[in-house]
């Protein structure tokens, strides 16, 4: 079996991706980051593209299973 590589993510990636995991709007996300709509848009892609993957449940399904996030399941633990 292959080994799956963990792609690099920014740090302001990674609270991207916490904060979409936890099902914020880009627009909410964008205001706790200080940062623009847009500017959030584009981290969202840049972590698609880095995932290869497509859509917000792909990406965090990835994400968990690369180690990158944790499970909501084991998160409650």
């Amino acid at each position: 079996m292959a080994v799956q590589s963990i792609p690099k993510l920014t740090k302001r990636e990674g609270l991207v991706l916490e904060r979409y995991a936890k099902s914020a709007s880009v627009a909410e996300i964008a205001s706790s980051l200080s940062v623009s709509p847009n500017t959030v848009k584009s981290q969202i892609r840049s972590i698609y593209k880095k995932l290869g993957v497509s859509g917000r449940g792909a990406a965090l399904a990835r994400a968990v299973d690369l180690g990158i996030l944790r499970s909501p399941a084991s998160a409650k633990e």
